[in-house]
């Protein structure tokens, strides 16, 4: 049986921001959020994009290495890896776009966190140009905190249920991705 080498590089990247995230995590209880200084840190660390290609300036890590450093993470603050767990999942989803899709999103890698919100499954209905999407999300894990240069961009992976869909409320369209923004409804 051959074992998976774990790019222990990246683990001890999140071992050393350890102290950091560990002297937050009472204001991340508290607020509910991570403090801007642990989402910053995380986002230059390169950790919330290991699973984006290098084509797009990401790390285009293995699986095993990235639940290794999100576990790492998570031993100085729950919050702070199961933040990292959002970032890369909905960074892996992404990825799996088409690739005018991939490279609009992740356009500046360092300033680019996607939020992720999945249930209840929001309407979609087909529009010229694309979808548009109806429905409310109350939470999503990764937002409300802008990183990098002020000029952040917001994400969010969801999914959507369109009319073809069955009935049960299932969507066949997982992973779809819009520029989060307010509703005026």
């Amino acid at each position: 049986m051959t074992k998976h080498a774990i790019d222990e590089s990246l683990v001890a990247t999140a071992h050393a921001l350890g102290p950091l995230i560990h002297e937050h995590a009472p204001e991340a209880e508290r607020e509910r959020r991570l403090s801007k200084q642990v989402v910053e840190a995380l986002v230059k660390a390169g950790l919330t994009k290991m699973f984006l290609p290098k084509a797009l300036g990401g790390l285009a890590t293995d699986p095993l290495t990235c639940l290794r450093v999100v576990e790492e993470v998570s031993s100085f603050d729950s919050i702070a890896g199961w933040f990292l767990m959002v970032a890369n999942s909905s960074t892996w989803f992404c990825a799996r776009m088409p690739a005018s899709t991939a490279e609009e999103v992740h356009r500046d890698p360092n300033d680019c966190v996607m939020a992720t919100a999945f249930q209840p499954p929001v309407e979609a209905r087909e529009v010229e140009g694309g979808y548009r999407l109806t429905g409310r999300r109350s939470f999503a894990s990764g937002k409300g905190r802008p990183i990098g240069t002020g000029r952040s961009r917001a994400w969010c992976s969801t999914c959507a249920a369109t009319a073809a869909d069955p009935p049960t409320g299932r969507s066949r369209r997982w992973g779809s991705s819009s520029r989060a923004r307010r509703s005026s409804r």
